[in-house]
């Protein structure tokens, strides 16, 4: 199938989008909602909410659907499935590369994290590696994990990414535009945390500097995610890379202060950061051309 929208159409179909994926979190009964942000209760809640959200997504699309005879389309054409990047040609590609490129990118912090967790077995308060003392991101609460890790990486990006790129895409926008644009639904879809943190005690004042600071950083990562889906036409690359960057969060600078473990090895670690950063951004190119994934909807 084709898809077709004006610009107009495109930009008030991703605000209905986002306006959904947010207000869905909040339609739970007054006995759920009141629970904390990591109760296991509003977590599971937000699964069923969210799940039903990433399958009427990518239904809604089919409003823009063209018929054959409407326009200068071909009777068959990609499937719903390859607009919103769910398919086979260039998946392993799609599988390996994206992923390795940031993997690569967080170098630095890797390191950081290493001499840190080398330390602690040096002096036995860890005996043996396990994934969640070597990744300090990473959340206890299983169910935490399946939602920062699983959960909330695929339905954001299958919403946010993957359903707004299909839209803007049939508008005939611009990849640069689309890059630009779209990820700014993503960065004020964030917003509604400041809630959430002033319900739990937190002051007014600095609830609203957080939620500020990561509306800016989820806006720019929105635009990283937007290139690598317009790149390889692929749900499995940015899902994975969001995952990733869920685990390894905001890239920790405290090694810079004289009073951190690892300020002796600043150096050494700065150059994990520079050295990732030059092979992320001189791999970027190439490791994303279209044609490895088979990418013909969005190239």
């Amino acid at each position: 199938m084709w898809l077709e929208a004006s610009s107009a159409g495109a930009l008030l179909g991703c605000a209905s989008l986002a306006t959904i994926f947010v207000g869905s979190l909040y339609l739970a009964p007054a006995s759920v909602r009141h629970r904390g942000h990591d109760d296991e209760v509003q977590i599971k809640w937000r699964f069923r909410s969210t799940a039903i959200t990433c399958i009427l997504s990518p239904l809604a699309l089919l409003f823009w659907k063209v018929s054959p005879e409407d326009g200068n389309y071909g009777s068959t054409g990609p499937s719903l499935f390859h607009w919103i990047g769910v398919r086979t040609a260039g998946l392993v590609d799609a599988t390996i590369l994206p992923l390795s490129l940031v993997i690569v990118l967080f170098t630095g912090p890797l390191v950081d994290m290493y001499l840190i967790f080398r330390r602690a077995r040096a002096t036995g308060q860890i005996e043996k590696f396990t994934f969640d003392q070597f990744f300090p991101n990473c959340p206890e609460n299983p169910v935490v994990q399946i939602r920062n890790l699983i959960a909330a990486p695929f339905a954001e990006e299958l919403v946010f990414r993957c359903c707004m790129g299909a839209l803007l895409k049939a508008a005939n926008w611009r990849h640069a535009f689309i890059i630009g644009f779209a990820p700014l639904f993503f960065g004020v879809a964030h917003l509604h945390h400041c809630h959430g943190m002033i319900k739990e005690g937190m002051p007014v004042k600095r609830a609203i500097i957080i939620s500020l600071v990561q509306m800016t950083y989820t806006t720019l990562f929105g635009a990283l995610e937007m290139f690598f889906f317009l790149r390889t036409g692929h749900l499995i690359s940015v899902f994975l890379i969001h995952s990733w960057c869920n685990l390894l969060g905001l890239p920790p600078l405290g090694f810079l202060g004289k009073t951190h473990p690892n300020h002796e090895h600043a150096a050494f670690i700065i150059f994990g950061y520079i050295s990732g950063i030059f092979i992320f951004v001189m791999g970027l190119g190439p490791l994303t051309s279209p044609e490895l994934y088979k990418n013909q909807i969005y190239s």
